[in-house]
């Protein structure tokens, strides 16, 4: 005898099924030539997120999966960092330009390429003319 109130069991998906077990992905491969246009449009990733109507981890997640999201990734960040070297090229004919707003903003959206700092390697082993001028120091004391 069964209960007429009782639900019927759903049918748990086989393991072909993409994305099992949560949300569907909003991900469409078109979404590789937008993200390219928004980067040629300056755009950073938090405004591509919002344009795709995403946040930015699921970005990153994307280009984990999708290689061909990855490769439209890296293309929109370049396009996004040549359209910000355009605009300090472009201003630097202009009075009113703000190199120095334009400059951090270069530096911290773009640090890879556009940072203040040096490296500074340092060797495993002593620097033989250093160490012979501590010996020398030493005995002059």
């Amino acid at each position: 005898m069964t209960d007429n109130n009782t639900p019927p069991m759903k049918e748990a998906p086989s393991s072909t099924e993409p994305n099992q077990g949560g949300r569907p992905t909003k991900y469409q491969p078109e979404f590789c030539e937008r993200i390219i246009d928004l980067g040629t449009q300056g755009m950073g990733i938090c405004e591509i997120a919002v344009e795709l109507g995403v946040v930015r981890q699921t970005i990153y997640s994307w280009k984990d999966q999708h290689s061909e999201f990855l490769d439209a990734f890296t293309r929109a960040r370049e396009k996004s960092q040549a359209w910000w070297e355009r605009q300090g090229r472009e201003g630097l004919s202009s009075r009113e330009f703000n190199h120095g707003l334009w400059k951090l903003n270069m530096v911290n959206r773009f640090p890879k390429d556009w940072s203040d700092k040096q490296k500074v390697e340092h060797a495993n082993s002593p620097n033989p003319l250093l160490m012979e001028m501590v010996k020398e120091a030493q005995m002059a004391t």
